[in-house]
């Protein structure tokens, strides 16, 4: 679930920093002052949902196992092993044994 919830974060930083581009292009003119204040508003919201999705994912980076060497020793099919680099291939055929 926190990696889901870094996933949705980085998705909420995504849409607001188009309305951080759309309104601070709409914000260079003279007159447009509430474009100015939105845009300031959504770069305060960007660095908010940016910083939630780097804890969570970071989190789930330090509690969970995501190592190249898990995705290897769990993986069955000749594609999966294939598709490793050959020096990878050694490397996991010498730790596991």
């Amino acid at each position: 679930m926190t990696g889901e919830l870094g996933q949705l974060s980085l998705c909420f930083a995504l849409a607001l920093s188009l309305v951080m581009a759309v309104s601070g292009l709409m914000g260079a003119q003279p007159s447009s002052l509430a474009a100015r204040k939105l845009a300031t508003s959504s770069a305060m919201g960007f660095l908010v949902f940016v910083a939630l999705a780097f804890g969570t994912l970071t989190y789930a980076f330090v509690v969970s196992d995501f190592s190249i060497l898990a995705v290897a020793n769990n993986c069955y099919g000749f594609w999966c092993w294939r598709s490793m680099p050959r020096w990878w291939r050694a490397c996991s055929a010498a730790a596991s044994g």
